[in-house]
């Protein structure tokens, strides 16, 4: 009985009980809030998965097809298709074959280091990775 009395007291216009849940609660109420908010900024911190690391490496095929609309550097000739020997031949057979031509620069392409540096690597001394 003693205990109920003292706990069940009042300190001013509030029960001791009040007084304590008040302080608890907004301690719990200031964690809880610290603790969604430092987890959200660790999660919006943390490094992306990087994906590029495959066991597998995989190729982008960046190719565009060789047309009239192929762009090039600006004083580079332009594709070039000349439609050659087309047609059934004289043994029987069908037979197609044409010529093209295109300046270096132009479409998706690569330039080896020797384009640009004397000694410089050839495209085929790069390797793909």
């Amino acid at each position: 009985m003693c205990h109920l009395m003292i706990f069940s007291g009042k300190i001013g216009n509030e029960t001791f009980f009040m007084t304590i849940f008040k302080k608890i609660s907004a301690k719990f109420i200031f964690c809880f809030f610290l603790i969604v908010f430092t987890g959200l900024f660790v999660y919006a911190c943390r490094q992306p998965e990087d994906k590029t690391l495959s066991p597998e490496p995989k190729l982008l095929d960046m190719t565009y097809p060789f047309n009239k609309n192929s762009i090039y550097w600006p004083n580079a000739e332009p594709f070039q298709l000349k439609k050659g020997d087309w047609g059934i031949k004289e043994a029987g057979h069908c037979y197609a074959s044409n010529e093209y031509s295109s300046a270096e620069h132009g479409r998706t392409h690569a330039d080896a280091p020797i384009h640009f540096t004397k000694g410089g690597r050839t495209i085929e001394q790069i390797p793909l990775e």
